[in-house]
C-alpha cells in the first residue's frame, strides 16, 4: 500500500526542447518534399496529355482502316475528329489532365477547338498528324498539327 501513495520518482518522458527538435525536423522535410510533390504531380499531368494524343491516333488508326481504301485513292488527307471518334465507339471520352473535366466533344464547336488526327498517305506509307486541344493547353496547332511520332511532354504548348 505503501508504494501506491509516493510517486515515482524515475517517469521519463519528452522535454519540450525534444518536442521542438521534432517539429523543426518535420518542418523542414514538409518544406523540401512539397515542391517535389508539386512537380511530380506537373509531370503526370504531362504524360495524361501526351497519352490523350497517342490514345487519340490509335482509335483513329483503328477508325481509318475502313476509310483506307478511298483515301488512297483520293490522295488527300483525312482528318478524324476527336468527335467522331466517340460517336462511333473507337474512343472512350477522356478527361483533361489540367482540369478534370471531360474533353469537348461537340460537334458544333469552333473548328480551332476541334482534336483531330490527320491522316497522310504518300505511296502506302501512312503518317500520323495530331492536335489536341485541352482546356489550357494543346498539341500542335489547328492549322499545323504535330507528327505523332514527335510528340513528347515539350510538344505541350499553353493555349492562347
Amino acid at each position: 500500500m505503501k508504494r501506491l501513495c509516493h510517486p515515482v520518482l524515475n517517469q521519463k518522458g519528452m522535454t519540450m526542447i525534444e518536442l521542438l527538435a521534432v517539429i523543426v525536423i518535420l518542418g523542414i522535410l514538409s518544406a523540401v518534399a512539397v515542391p517535389l510533390m508539386g512537380n511530380l504531380i506537373q509531370e503526370a499531368k504531362d504524360r495524361a496529355f501526351v497519352s490523350n494524343a497517342y490514345s487519340m491516333k490509335e482509335a483513329a488508326s483503328l477508325n481509318i482502316r475502313a476509310q483506307l481504301k478511298a483515301m488512297e485513292e483520293s490522295g488527300s488527307p483525312v482528318k478524324i475528329y476527336y468527335h467522331q471518334l466517340v460517336n462511333q465507339g473507337f474512343l472512350e471520352p477522356f478527361r483533361d489532365p489540367d482540369t478534370g473535366e471531360m474533353m469537348r466533344s461537340e460537334v458544333d464547336i469552333d473548328d480551332q477547338e476541334k482534336s483531330y488526327v490527320e491522316i497522310r498517305a504518300d505511296h502506302g506509307n501512312i503518317t500520323y498528324f495530331i492536335f489536341l486541344k485541352g482546356f489550357e493547353r494543346q498539341i500542335g496547332t489547328a492549322d499545323v498539327p504535330i507528327l505523332v511520332d514527335d510528340i513528347k511532354d515539350t510538344s505541350i504548348i499553353n493555349t492562347p
